[in-house]
């Protein structure tokens, strides 16, 4: 049987020789010892044990695992080569003529800002009426 290096499977599904961990799992390898090596390395390369500076190396590592994961529970790599999905996953979403909807993200906070103000100010007025109303002042100089 052909053996491959573990995690081999490159995000945009080029098969890729690294050498992660010195474990070789074979083609037909049984889903617990697949799913074991995995939790081992996904436990050794997670983002949250590395330092600030070394957590984008260690993300990325985490998710090449994550993706090799994938690829040996479902059996087949996932169409992810085309040239939409590379751009999209590298570059975001692209904007219609190279323009972005600032006004459109920031109206419905506005919005709400803008509410809550509002509402939050009728609801002091009418709590300091009743207060005034309740207790009267003779203080020529008060409200």
């Amino acid at each position: 049987m052909k053996k491959l290096k573990w995690f081999d499977i490159y995000l945009l599904g080029i098969w890729r020789l690294e050498s992660l961990g010195k474990e070789t799992i074979s083609l037909h390898a049984k889903c617990l010892s697949v799913k074991a090596a995995y939790k081992k390395k996904a436990w050794e390369c997670h983002p949250d044990r590395f330092p600030a500076q070394e957590k984008l190396c260690a993300e990325s590592k985490f998710k090449l695992i994550l993706e090799a994961y994938s690829f040996l529970q479902a059996g087949t790599a996932p169409n992810r080569t085309g040239p939409v999905y590379t751009r999209v996953v590298r570059t975001g979403v692209p904007r219609v003529h190279g323009r972005s909807h600032h006004a459109m993200i920031k109206a419905p906070f506005l919005l709400l800002i803008l509410g809550t103000v509002a509402f939050g100010g009728l609801n002091a007025a009418r709590a300091y009426q009743r207060q005034r109303d309740a207790y009267p002042s003779h203080n020529p100089f008060l409200p």
